[in-house]
């Protein structure tokens, strides 16, 4: 699939996802592939927190939805090994919102100066 496909034309991805990643300045496939699955979904949910959401917006399925778009498979089918490893990474994330450093920060990488935001894009 080509990288430059935008949002709205992955499979699993629509309206709802595509609003919440242009939020974290996701635009196509190519910056979910280089952000990675993972932390697309840690951006998406730390902003929609930040804007006063409940950290219900942690869900696996969410995960399930991205890694699908990225591999071109329905949300459902994605092998039962990825959805483990996607269900302790939000439990893992929902844990880290309720204990100890519940900043925003807690969750995001260190690398960036704004956790909500990515970086600029190389060319930009």
């Amino acid at each position: 699939m080509d990288p430059s496909t935008p949002i709205i034309k992955l499979r699993n991805l629509g309206p709802a996802c595509e609003r919440d990643l242009h939020a974290i300045d996701v635009f196509t496939l190519g910056d979910i592939l280089e952000l990675g699955v993972e932390e697309t979904f840690r951006l998406m949910a730390l902003t929609r927190m930040a804007q006063g959401e409940k950290r219900g917006v942690i869900h696996a399925a969410y995960l399930y939805a991205l890694w699908g778009a990225v591999h071109d498979v329905d949300w459902q089918d994605v092998p039962e090994d990825v959805k483990l490893r996607f269900k302790d990474l939000a439990a893992e994330m929902r844990l880290e919102k309720l204990g100890g450093d519940t900043s925003v920060k807690s969750l995001s990488p260190s690398s960036q100066s704004n956790p909500l935001k990515r970086g600029p894009r190389a060319g930009t």
